[in-house]
């Protein structure tokens, strides 16, 4: 869960937290799934 004073600071947030995931996950060598469904729109 994140959160931020705008949506902006959330979405960057967002980002923020997947891509730490992403990493850790890669340095302990678990599988990352591919993503599914559709992109949603920004902004």
């Amino acid at each position: 869960m994140v959160h931020g004073d705008s949506h902006e600071d959330a979405l960057r947030n967002v980002n923020e937290a997947m891509r730490l995931w992403i990493d850790t996950a890669r340095e302990l060598g678990k599988p990352i799934p591919e993503p599914k469904g559709e992109r949603l729109p920004c902004g």
